[in-house]
């Protein structure tokens, strides 16, 4: 990971996309874009 908030999409081990979270701290944009993870893999 680049930053806090910036996460790659996988598939497969290869990244096919990312999301970024910007707006809160650092420790906000960390928990928000790791539950947005979450989600996107159900």
């Amino acid at each position: 990971m680049a930053a806090a908030g910036g996460f790659p999409l996988m598939e497969d081990r290869a990244i096919i996309g990312g999301i970024g979270i910007s707006g809160g701290s650092w420790a906000q944009d960390q928990e928000a874009g790791e539950e947005a993870l979450r989600n996107f893999a159900k």
